[in-house]
């Protein structure tokens, strides 16, 4: 008993002076009351909080429209992004007309891109790319970054334009660009994603995307770009694969590329997966678990099963 007083009393004493338990949020009614009207999508309500004087509502009433995507509330979004003087409303203003689709949120977005805080540029480029149509393009392209910031923005807003099926040539272009290691890691990042997840568009030899899944200096941006090798010919790509499982430090970044693999199925690929299957990593051999399964399945529909000599998991790195 005389232990857990003085127990009891010794942690008392370490509690730094001034030290208390963080407030939670929703003990204001006002932000309460926005979640409450977030959930019951009152659109009115809310729109009457982007005019609070008070930033903090502004701020959580624009996040709920957001949620909301209700195109309704685009010019009042518009205007607070236009000119409420804190550059955290600004951003979150653009953020909900991102997540809004229609004409209403483009034109209430492009004034915005020559805002005088390059944060507030970043997020209205970003969202651009959510929302433009592909006749409008040119408006995102031609854009002229005056820092890494507002590139990083650009390159986010064509990661967007790519996962939504739009991107031109021009796009493509700028992205393997991008994706050189004199760019910030948020750009190069922006870059590697969308040739990861980006889709109807045509990425050529590729050869920026294989450097960045191979020399990148930022894991994650190895990662994405591994992702986005599946989307290469074959012939340069699948060497490249199996030498990033054998030699990749990173076991993230391996996972990537035993999943690559599967795009192509011939020996050489499976007997990659089957190397995987002994990698130090057991998320790597996870990962090559079940793409092995998915891989036997196809060359046994494509009557291309390999032979047992060509399963020894060095033939994929001998031959």
């Amino acid at each position: 008993m005389k232990l857990h007083k003085f127990l009891f009393g010794l942690s008392i004493a370490l509690v730094p002076a001034g030290c208390s338990t963080p407030t939670n949020k929703f003990s204001d009614s006002t932000i309460a009351a926005i979640a409450d009207f977030q959930d019951h999508r009152q659109t009115d309500s809310l729109v009457r909080q982007l005019l609070n004087t008070n930033s903090i509502y502004r701020i959580e009433a624009a996040k709920a429209l957001a949620s909301i995507q209700d195109s309704t509330a685009s010019l009042q979004l518009g205007t607070m992004l236009l000119e409420d003087p804190i550059k955290q409303a600004r951003m979150a203003a653009a953020f909900a007309l991102g997540q809004t689709s229609g004409t209403a949120s483009v034109n209430a977005l492009i004034p915005a891109m020559e805002d005088i805080n390059s944060e507030v540029v970043a997020e209205v480029l970003e969202a651009i790319g959510k929302t433009i149509q592909p006749t409008d393009l040119p408006l995102l392209n031609k854009f002229k970054p005056k820092d890494s910031i507002q590139q990083a923005g650009q390159a986010w807003g064509f990661y967007w334009v790519g996962l939504r099926g739009i991107a031109d040539d021009k796009i493509v272009s700028k992205q393997l660009e991008f994706l050189k290691q004199n760019y910030s890691t948020q750009i190069r990042l922006a870059a590697a994603h969308f040739f990861n997840r980006g889709t109807k568009f045509t990425i050529g030899t590729g050869d920026e995307l294989i450097a960045a899944a191979t020399n990148d200096p930022s894991a994650y941006v190895r990662m994405a770009a591994s992702a986005g090798l599946r989307k290469l010919d074959s012939t340069k790509v699948i060497p490249v694969l199996l030498s990033i499982l054998k030699s990749e430090a990173d076991y993230r970044v391996r996972v990537s590329a035993a999943r690559s693999l599967t795009n192509w199925s011939n020996s050489q690929t499976l007997g990659g997966i089957i190397r995987a299957l002994r990698d130090s990593s057991e998320h790597v051999g996870i990962a090559a678990a079940g793409r092995y399964l998915h891989l036997d399945l196809r060359c046994r529909r494509s009557r291309s099963q390999p032979k047992a000599t060509e399963l020894n998991p060095d033939y994929a790195l001998e031959n």
